[in-house]
């Protein structure tokens, strides 16, 4: 009987080991997944926005239009350093785009991403202004 009693004991606590680490995984496994899908719309929205040459600042979040529980900013900095960026040209003629993501809601604060590139400003772009600063 005791033999039996501490057998049931030792398979009730590796039950509740194993229910918590099938816990833990999962939990791993949905930050993952945010994280992700997080990363794939800022990247889809910089070359979105590399391409069609649209960098406007967003100074309040802005939803996806097929994604509305996601959200993103866009910021512009003017590119002052030389040094790594010697080959890219003058850096009076760069700037860096970022955008940031991130899903509204309770898991808000596992799925925020930030992307950021270096892109010359064009020629011909009616944007050629001094860039000042950067909004959220």
């Amino acid at each position: 009987m005791l033999e039996t009693m501490i057998a049931s004991f030792v398979l009730l606590i590796s039950l509740a080991a194993l229910g918590l680490q099938t816990s833990v995984g999962t939990k791993a496994a949905r930050r993952a997944q945010l994280q992700t899908q997080s990363a794939i719309l800022a990247a889809s929205k910089l070359d979105e926005l590399v391409a069609t040459r649209t960098f406007a600042v967003t100074t309040s979040p802005q939803p996806f239009g097929d994604h509305p529980e996601w959200n993103y900013t866009v910021s512009l900095e003017s590119v002052d350093r030389v040094g790594q960026l010697a080959d890219m040209g003058d850096p009076a003629n760069l700037i860096l785009l970022s955008i940031a993501t991130w899903k509204t809601g309770g898991e808000a604060h596992q799925s925020r991403t930030t992307l950021r590139k270096i892109i010359r400003r064009s020629i011909s772009s009616d944007w050629d202004a001094p860039i000042s600063g950067t909004a959220r």
